[in-house]
């Protein structure tokens, strides 16, 4: 046997040789980049894989220290995984890639082989599931509201801070408790009825105002919101409950905005609005509420929450907080709806923070249109109450200066005045005195109403003669008056003319002649238009006209209106069952008084 025939040493350099080849064949198949480094971790072999994965040739990667690709992470030059997370390593570009790295004895004793997977895209994901999950771990732990999560049989499993305080019990002593040992024996049955629902599928959420056990006895008064968190079959998979102590309910109402994104249930089923935003207030989501306010479908790509950029108060508010000096603000805002109405709200803007990093903000938006309006209503009422004073003193003071003053000429020199202009004196008076009693009486009017007894007698009533009694009082040939027969009605004979004598007022200050008094029967009741050939009042402002105090314009030269006749007038056709409405129709302005057949 010759030694070519056996020699172990060669055929054994040869097989490991074969191995080898065949384990880079197979490296290089699954696409790993694969190194060998020597003692001082400098690089002696990079695949055709790990060049391509850090953009170099390979000749250019042979000779570099293997601590230029992925940094101090190193033992002998050979990089470790720690806990299973990948490691940076450095391209040629400067661009980092997060890569699953294992380490082998090579070749020799004095080499390394090192394998890199490139799972940069799943780094990310997981990164973004760990920023999503420390938002809401945050919400969670710091919300002011009381949170209390229970597994699949109603066991306590996680309760926060703001619920452990308002229990005055520890993290493990919730975790150790069932749902319904938290209430009073009276009340504990109903909560495991409900509980029982939620296990078997019956009931997804809930609500109870009770009282609830502190540890030391005592008992509390909440508001406890359950809903459930179920699996694709519908098992339950956990219930959140949320817990409000009805006696702090006015402090944490200021504080709900950083309570409500703990949970999806929460987040999608809160009535106000709700929006999570990256660090950049890009938004990230939305909640239905927030649509809704604003009027902009859900799938819609438009931000519902949008803020113009020249609103430099807010943006300056928002940078405080991406600069630590301030947690939260709440302000005012005024939003645009999707068909281009305006939105007022109350929006809290609150800080997201993760390890003292900023990883988001919680937008809280709450509708205050109307109450928004009702102020400008109250101040606009107010004014106009102002206003009310003035005309008030003006109407009342010029008839009186007029009665004041001709009764005292009749007093002091009766014998200097003919018979002719002492009548006229006299019916002057007459008449001042007249209409300051009609206004008066408007005033004692709206007085009762406002609280409830003004009087109201309803009688059959002959509605020509009545209002004729009206025109009589008015300059002979200033009116005109027509009538289809003697249509009779029920109403209050006084109210009827208080109405009249109000609409001729109106008619006589605002309008233009002629004036006419049209009385007719229908198969709804018995008509009086009272008409006049005026501009009437401005498009869309017909209801406006009977409200206190409205004034469509006062005529130059004239005194202010009170602004109450045509109000009182519209209560008291009311109070009678009647109607009172305005309307134009062609050149002319009508009210139209409707009162029931008799």
């Amino acid at each position: 046997m010759t030694d070519t025939q056996w020699n172990p040493g060669f055929n054994s350099t040869r097989a490991e040789a074969a191995e080898e080849g065949r384990t880079h064949r197979m490296v290089e198949s699954l696409g790993i980049a694969l190194f060998t480094t020597n003692r001082e971790g400098v690089i002696t072999y990079a695949n055709t894989n790990a060049a391509k994965l850090l953009g170099y040739a390979k000749p250019d990667l042979v000779g570099r220290s293997g601590s230029d690709l992925w940094g101090q992470v190193t033992i002998g030059g050979v990089p470790v995984q720690t806990d299973g997370r990948p490691i940076a390593i450095c391209t040629k570009d400067g661009s980092p890639l997060w890569c699953h790295a294992t380490s082998a004895p090579g070749s020799s004793s004095d080499e390394t082989d090192v394998l890199l997977v490139d799972v940069t895209p799943s780094h990310k994901h997981r990164r973004e599931i760990e920023a999503s999950e420390a938002l809401f771990r945050s919400a969670f732990e710091n919300g002011p509201i009381g949170m209390y999560i229970t597994d699949g049989n109603v066991d306590g499993i996680l309760s926060n801070h703001a619920l452990q305080s308002m229990l005055g019990r520890t993290a493990e002593q919730m975790n150790a408790m069932s749902f319904a040992d938290l209430f009073p024996s009276d009340v504990a049955d109903e909560a495991g009825d409900i509980a029982r629902q939620f296990v078997n599928g019956t009931l997804d959420s809930g609500h109870v105002t009770t009282t609830a056990f502190r540890s030391d006895g005592t008992e509390i008064d909440v508001h406890v919101v359950a809903s459930a968190v179920r699996d694709s079959t519908g098992d339950l998979i956990f219930a959140v409950s949320y817990w409000i102590d009805l006696t702090t309910r006015h402090q944490l109402a200021d504080r709900l905005a950083q309570s409500q994104a703990t949970f999806e249930s929460a987040f999608i089923d809160s009535p106000a609005g709700m929006s999570v935003r990256g660090p950049d207030f890009a938004a990230i989501r939305t909640n239905p509420a927030m649509h809704r306010i604003v009027g902009k479908p859900e799938d819609t790509t438009v931000d519902p929450f949008y803020v113009s950029a020249e609103d430099h108060d807010f943006w300056e508010a928002v940078q405080n907080i991406r600069d630590s000096r301030s947690t939260s603000f709440s302000r005012e805002l005024e939003l645009l709806r999707f068909n281009g109405d305006t939105v007022w709200g109350l929006a809290t803007v609150s800080g997201i923070r993760s390890d003292s990093l900023l990883v988001g903000f919680l937008v809280h938006f709450v509708d205050v249109t109307d109450q928004r309006i009702a102020r400008l209503r109250l101040t606009e009422l107010v004014a106009s109450k102002d206003d009310l004073v003035r005309s008030v003193s003006h109407e009342l003071r010029t008839p009186l200066t007029t009665i004041v003053g001709l009764s005292s000429e009749l007093r002091d020199r009766p014998v200097d005045f003919p018979p002719s202009e002492r009548d006229d004196f006299i019916r002057l008076i007459a008449g001042q005195a007249s209409e300051m009693a009609d206004l008066v009486e408007d005033l004692l009017s709206v007085a009762r109403s406002d609280i409830g007894v003004v009087q109201v007698e309803a009688a059959e009533i002959d509605v020509v003669s009545t209002v004729q009694k009206v025109v009589d009082t008015w300059e002979a040939g200033t009116i005109s008056m027509s009538a289809e027969g003697s249509p009779t009605a029920w109403g209050d004979g006084f109210r009827v003319r208080q109405i009249i004598r109000n609409l001729l007022v109106n008619a006589m200050k605002y309008g233009r002649p002629p004036c006419l008094i049209e009385i007719a029967e229908t198969d709804a009741g018995v008509t009086v238009r009272v008409i006049d050939h005026g501009d009437g009042v401005p498009p869309g402002e017909s209801e406006a006209v009977f409200r206190r105090y409205y004034r469509a314009h006062d005529p130059v030269g004239m005194p202010g209106s009170v602004g109450i006749g045509l109000s009182l007038s519209r209560q008291l056709a009311d109070l009678m069952h009647g109607t009172l409405v305005y309307y134009r129709d062609d050149d002319k302005t009508i009210f139209e008084l409707c009162l029931r057949k008799a």
